[in-house]
């Protein structure tokens, strides 16, 4: 629903030719989108950039700064800390005393994630100094910054009036954090959005227009606190609220939907399964069969049954998601995307190599005709590919796969990033298993 609002907003300003106007729905559409892996950040911050150097005079240095800010923060959600951290201090250079928030946030991320361990010190002393008269902001980045849990008296002042602030700076953090494994900052977090949970609870009973900022709540409370809820806490938590508002609605799948979610990342399969097919029940009840909803209920079960090693049931259910995608969408579309990836490691962990590649292929030419071929998606495309052509020992076209990863991955990402790394790693190997293969080609030659 956003991703077309903006997409038909940015569409009417550049036939009116109102680049500034643009501009600024370019970069909010790409940090909307900013903590999606496979998503349109990267390509609407270049086309943004790309405003600013053919009309200088429409854009300041302070928006310059912001969209600097926003394309080093989803690079360090790539892993690409070392790029990301230069980007991210160049773009707070440039931001105005009315940036408060993103200064807060992206000094945070640099104390965290960045690079640069001697200036730890430095980043949080600003962080706690520029949020010293804004409670509920002190709390929650003093919570992030100190050793042991803040106090509860410390962690009142975050039931102050910026709730959803608070809670979106956490999933921005966690973002980040999930893909370095810091999994104390991930508990942090966890305590934090747990004390808007209770505050949020409150008025929800009261006023029902709070039930969908509640729904958010508690999506993000299950998203971050993954080790620290049991499958009976979850489930007790839904229990209640069928009770309270009956099980055939679209706030109760969405809620069986998360917690399939949540106990898929704790690995339990079944129970994942069984909330999964909860959803997909009701949503089928209620909406049918060609629905964004019903698909995405049996994109999940694939998934979990994808990392359960059942790969013959995950390709039926991603087969049932896809059907419905592509008569809702077309098959050029991001949701499609993810679908003809997923089939493609279906079939690769089912050694069925040439098809694999086949699906991957289908899910890269999407992918190229979505954002182009500088894209992290597109990059993974080409490695996963690299992988399929490896396996059947075509090692010429594996090589040229693996290097147009890297080379996007390097021009992305730079030399240091996890990625660019992994890419390295998958050329030495392939390189290897060729030279092994060819002097085995040889030896039987000779032996003929």
């Amino acid at each position: 629903m956003f991703s077309k609002i903006y997409n038909l907003a940015i569409v009417e300003a550049k036939e009116q030719r109102k680049f500034k106007a643009v501009h600024q729905l370019l970069i909010a559409k790409a940090v909307y989108e900013i903590t999606w892996p496979d998503g349109n950040t990267l390509p609407l911050l270049k086309e943004a950039e790309q405003i600013e150097k053919q009309n200088p005079l429409l854009t300041s240095k302070v928006i310059m700064g912001k969209r600097m800010c926003y394309h080093g923060i989803h690079l360090l959600i790539h892993r690409a800390a070392t790029k990301g951290g230069k980007i991210l201090e160049n773009g707070i250079s440039l931001l105005s005393s009315e940036n408060t928030v993103l200064k807060l946030l992206s000094f945070q991320i640099l104390a965290l994630f960045g690079t640069q361990r001697k200036k730890i010190s430095y980043y949080r002393n600003i962080v706690l100094t520029e949020c010293a008269k804004r409670p509920s902001l002190y709390a929650f980045f003093k919570a992030l910054q100190e050793d042991n849990c803040t106090d509860e008296k410390e962690n009142e002042s975050l039931k102050a009036k910026s709730e959803p602030l608070v809670l979106e700076l956490g999933l921005l953090i966690h973002s980040i954090a999930e893909g370095y494994n810091m999994n104390q900052v991930i508990y942090k977090l966890g305590l934090s959005i747990s004390k808007l949970q209770k505050e949020v609870e409150v008025e929800a009973q009261n006023d029902r227009l709070y039930r969908p900022l509640l729904l958010l709540v508690e999506t993000a409370v299950e998203g971050v606190k993954i080790k620290q809820e049991s499958p009976e806490a979850l489930q007790l938590t839904l229990d209640n609220f069928i009770a309270k508002n009956g099980r055939l609605n679209a706030d109760t799948a969405a809620r069986y939907h998360y917690i399939g979610k949540t106990l898929g990342k704790l690995n339990n399969y079944d129970a994942s399964l069984k909330s999964h097919y909860e959803a997909l029940d009701i949503r089928l009840e209620l909406y049918g069969y060609n629905h964004a909803d019903t698909a995405g209920s049996y994109y999940e079960i694939g998934v979990v049954q994808l990392n359960k090693r059942d790969y013959e049931s995950a390709l039926q259910s991603f087969k049932q998601a896809l059907d419905i995608r592509e008569n809702l969408y077309g098959k050029i579309h991001l949701a499609v995307s993810r679908i003809y990836f997923c089939i493609g490691v279906t079939k690769y962990r089912l050694k069925e190599y040439d098809s694999a590649a086949h699906w991957h292929l289908q899910a890269l030419d999407i992918r190229v005709a979505l954002y182009g071929k500088e894209h992290p998606a597109v990059a993974t495309s080409y490695y996963s590919i690299a992988e399929c052509q490896c396996e059947i020992q075509d090692y010429d076209s594996a090589l040229e796969s693996c290097q147009q990863a890297l080379d996007i991955r390097l021009e992305l990402f730079g030399q240091e990033s996890e990625d660019t790394s992994e890419s390295y790693d998958q050329m030495e190997l392939i390189r290897s298993l060729k030279k092994v293969c060819e002097s085995s080609l040889e030896l039987q030659s000779k032996n003929y």
